[in-house]
């Protein structure tokens, strides 16, 4: 088990993210070889990819275990027969957590990642020369990934915007929600973004504007984005509530709300939806 926080990750990264559980990969070599290219992919991937790749390696394992059952102590089962069948095995999956899509089969664009984790593994793997030394045919070509489909946009629905939008709807919401809302609205920040800003993300440019700087985890580094009067009145007095609060020890603009007497962590992603979960259950019309 691997603890984001032992790996040397600040706060801001390991939002959404579990430890990495290793158990799930049964294969002992398999695990091994799991857990040395995941150390080098931490390097210079987030936290977040890390954690999904071994979702999908753990996804490997399970099935390497089905087709294999008497040979999960011995690396030449990786073979090129074992990676065709997993190449259908892969094709054949439906989604199955619940929901509208529930039992459809998986996107080209799932499909692909599940065999490009597996490949790229497999590269670095014989690239660096790793112990068990794999058999020669072990590999997944690029050509045997299902074509992508057409590039679908994912536009907001102009009925959700107004209802986004609408002052009415604001006012129902408690006024650190309106705030989270607010910045995500007009900055375009996704909620895990803002729910991370610091109370001093409000910076004077050169040109005497305001601009709102936030995390970005993708590459790790802090971008600044030109502020909105909205936003830099939500911001302005989201921090006056923080300080009331807590002083002027806590750096986080949306701090957690309980077990958090002096202010060190951040509000958790689970309990910023929670506000806007509770309005559309009381308010379905909206």
């Amino acid at each position: 088990m691997w603890r984001p926080e032992r790996l040397g990750f600040s706060i801001e990264e390991p939002q959404r993210v579990a430890p990495l559980d290793f158990t799930g990969t049964t294969q002992p070599w398999l695990r091994e070889t799991v857990k040395r290219y995941l150390r080098l992919r931490l390097a210079r991937t987030e936290l977040r990819t890390a954690a999904r790749n071994l979702n999908d390696f753990v996804m490997f394992s399970r099935f390497i275990a089905e087709v294999r059952p008497n040979r999960q102590d011995d690396p030449a089962a990786l073979d090129r027969p074992l990676l065709e069948s997993y190449i259908g095995w892969v094709g054949r999956r439906t989604v199955k957590k619940k929901g509208a899509y529930c039992g459809q089969p998986l996107t080209p664009s799932s499909r692909s990642r599940l065999l490009s984790v597996v490949a790229t593994l497999l590269e670095t793997w014989r690239r660096y020369h790793w112990q068990p030394v794999l058999p020669p045919d072990a590999r997944i070509h690029r050509d045997e990934y299902p074509r992508p489909r057409g590039l679908k946009a994912n536009f907001i629905d102009e009925h959700l915007m107004e209802q986004i939008e609408s002052e009415e709807n604001l006012a129902l919401l408690d006024p650190e929600t309106r705030a989270l809302v607010l910045i995500c609205r007009d900055e375009g920040l996704r909620i895990s973004e803002a729910l991370i800003l610091k109370t001093d993300c409000l910076k004077k440019t050169p040109s005497g504007r305001w601009a709102l700087v936030h995390y970005k985890s993708k590459d790790k580094s802090f971008r600044a984005i030109p502020a909105s009067r909205a936003v830099v009145d939500a911001v302005r007095e989201q921090h006056g509530r923080v300080r009331e609060r807590f002083g002027d020890a806590c750096r986080w603009l949306f701090p957690k709300a309980s077990g958090n007497p002096d202010g060190k962590y951040p509000m958790p992603l689970r309990h910023g939806r929670h506000p806007l979960r509770r309005l559309a259950e009381a308010h379905p019309a909206y």
